[in-house]
């Protein structure tokens, strides 16, 4: 399958191509409808189509400009910039570790699951593969400390103080709207983080370090393959289910 089809480039670093996949604007439409009718249920709310999408964005970002209405500024924030950078700096990991292992990076695709890194082939072995793999993760830790200094400059310039909590503002103001939009980019970090290296399902990151490890550790190919089926199904089964929930957790970050 051609997951590049329906895609855009947005141009290039450190040589490799970057695009965009069009259905990335159906999923953040979606969840910033729901994020922001928790708090203003009478925004804009018409179903929206690729071909919308800006439009939305614009009308969003306009309404947030009536006092007491700056929701749908942080969700565009937040699904918009700022998850599309963490995406893209992620991806960018596991290439940058590709190529210092011998290997070579293609592109990367961001898509409604997130992102695609397209990497050749190594001969390093297994324990290269798991730096691969863990080479993308890791990228949180930075991003997670950026955001953290981020959010004791927003606290500190919005009430006065450096005790910072990650705790939503319960009033969204223009004054605070730095300290939400920091908080949500510091849970975003973390949640990827633990995701991405702690869920052992193939081909997540997890799952790829999972498989790489059980081969450094010479375990035979056919047990690994096993082992790595044993626990991607119900895994696979456990991510569907919630997926049918997370856009509750929306309305949680929403409502905090």
């Amino acid at each position: 399958m051609d997951y590049q089809a329906g895609s855009f480039p947005l141009g290039r670093i450190f040589g490799i191509p970057i695009r965009l996949h069009c259905e990335c604007s159906l999923v953040a439409s979606h969840c910033c409808l729901l994020g922001v009718q928790q708090h203003n249920p009478d925004t804009f709310s018409t179903p929206c189509t690729t071909g919308l999408f800006l439009l939305f964005l614009v009308l969003q970002v306009l309404a947030s400009i009536r006092p007491n209405s700056l929701w749908p500024l942080y969700w565009f924030l937040i699904l918009g910039p700022i998850l599309l950078v963490t995406v893209l700096l992620h991806e960018l990991g596991h290439c940058l570790a590709a190529r210092s292992v011998g290997g070579t990076a293609h592109s990367i695709l961001l898509w409604p699951l997130g992102g695609l890194a397209y990497i050749g082939s190594h001969n390093k072995g297994p324990k290269a593969d798991v730096w691969v793999a863990v080479a993308g993760p890791l990228t949180h830790v930075p991003m997670t400390a950026f955001w953290v200094l981020m959010l004791l400059v927003a606290t500190y310039v919005a009430y006065g103080t450096t005790h910072i909590t990650l705790v939503w503002p319960a009033y969204l103001t223009i004054h605070n709207l730095g300290v939400a939009v920091c908080v949500g980019a510091v849970v975003l970090n973390i949640s990827l983080f633990a995701f991405n290296l702690l869920v052992p399902a193939y081909p997540l990151d997890g799952g790829r370090i999972l498989v790489g490890s059980l081969l450094s550790c010479g375990v035979a190919v056919r047990t690994t393959a096993l082992i790595t089926c044993g626990l991607a199904v119900p895994l696979a089964i456990g991510i569907i289910v919630f997926g049918g929930r997370s856009l509750d957790f929306v309305h949680y970050m929403g409502a905090h």
